[in-house]
């Protein structure tokens, strides 16, 4: 048996499920077909795991979004740069191409918030206590 070691890397992007501009949802497969095209014009093949998720704030915010996770996965010759070049495109990409208020991308050490120019609505209850 062969086996490949690398030090552990992770990167994640965070983003809702809503177009900003009409509050309308979009769908898991819109999501992962546009990975898929991102992944096509990126320099190099990162593989990605696309995962719904809730995100809550008390009892009375939600929200349903998606997190798009990479690792430094063995298999992949690529370096921690490239991954981060990588997530910093699929993210900026990802705010423009469903109209997001803002995304996240979380690494080891930083978390970087990508806010849209946009004027979009704000949620009816964002960041406030009754």
């Amino acid at each position: 048996m062969k086996t490949k070691v690398r030090d552990t890397y992770e990167a994640h992007i965070f983003l809702g499920s809503l177009y900003e501009t009409n509050k309308v949802p979009f769908i898991h497969t819109a999501v992962t077909k546009f990975v898929a095209e991102i992944q096509d014009a990126f320099r190099l093949l990162i593989p990605i795991r696309v995962s719904k998720v809730e995100y809550i704030c008390g009892s009375k915010y939600s929200e349903c979004g998606y997190q798009l996770s990479v690792i430094d996965y063995p298999k992949i010759n690529c370096t921690v740069e490239d991954i981060e070049e990588f997530m910093d495109f699929l993210a900026t990409s990802i705010l423009k191409n469903f109209k997001q208020k803002r995304v996240s991308l979380v690494t080891p050490t930083i978390t970087t918030m990508y806010e849209s120019e946009e004027e979009y609505a704000e949620y009816p209850n964002e960041n406030k206590r009754s």
